[in-house]
């Protein structure tokens, strides 16, 4: 693993890796056991330790309670399945349009590194609903990244 853990949940996902999440922060990591690497993944919402996480049919993962120096009663969902699908612009900037549940009050955060703590993600605004349940937004710093990291989440 790439950080040490304790009381952390492991989830066996559809593609075959497995998803290693809390224990120590706010940290996840995918476990790829097909090349035995470990790759640091989204950061959960929450530091979360002795908590329980159930894949759902739709592939995501639901992680519930635990504790983070107090009892956590929420839950919070990892890997909402959505495809991406980008439209590059003149400059290098690009966006991606999505679909989800129509009416959905979404906000992305953004960074170029996952090692930072997701408070410090670049909140990127203007997520619109072009048409029932179609969504899209724009990254215009992506021109100065070689990578970008994105998270979508319910608001």
């Amino acid at each position: 693993m790439t950080v040490s853990r304790v009381n952390h949940t492991a989830t066996l996902l559809p593609n075959g890796q497995v998803l290693i999440a809390g224990g120590s922060g706010s940290s996840s990591e995918l476990f790829n056991p097909n090349n035995g690497t470990w790759t640091l993944s989204l950061p959960m919402i929450n530091s979360r330790k002795a908590h329980t996480s159930t894949l759902l049919a739709d592939g995501s993962v639901l992680a519930t309670g635990g504790y983070n120096g107090s009892c956590l009663n929420g839950s919070e969902l990892y890997g909402l399945p959505f495809n991406l699908s980008p439209t590059w612009f003149t400059g290098g900037a690009f966006s991606f349009s999505f679909t989800y549940l129509p009416g959905a009050s979404l906000v992305v955060k953004a960074t170029s590194d996952l090692s930072l703590p997701l408070n410090t993600w670049t909140i990127m605004g203007g997520i619109m609903e072009s048409s029932r349940g179609q969504f899209q937004f724009t990254d215009p710093q992506a021109t100065n990244a070689v990578q970008r990291f994105y998270r979508v989440t319910l608001y």
